[in-house]
Parts: C-alpha cells; structure tokens; sequence
C-alpha cells in the first residue's frame, strides 16, 4: 500500500518525558504547535497525585 498525501492523516507524537516538568511542558507545546491530534506521554509529571496541566490546558 502506498503513501497517499490527500488522504487526511492521523498525526500522533509519542514521548517520554521521564517525570520531569521541563520536557513535560516542551512536549505539549511542540504537540499543540504542530497540530497533532494525539499525545502519548510516558512518565508524566505528577505533583501530589495530580497530573501536571500547563495554565489553560485541560485533558479530557
């Protein structure tokens, strides 16, 4: 099967971000400036059982 570039695409980033704010925060930027539709994040940032959320972002 090939690759056809006017189908739309399903763009998908996979990171692992080692418990640490930083690389957190970077990758959500780097996935809401790039358009991806799904984010998969391995070893969140997690602050006394809450799921870190950078100010204005809400996960559903």
């Amino acid at each position: 099967m090939r690759y056809d570039k006017t189908l739309p695409q399903l763009r998908i980033i996979q990171v692992n971000v080692a418990r640490s704010p930083s690389p957190h925060e970077a990758a959500l930027q780097l996935a809401f400036e790039q358009d991806y539709h799904v984010i998969l994040i391995q070893e969140p940032w997690v602050v006394m059982g809450f799921l870190y959320e950078p100010k204005g972002w809400q996960f559903g």
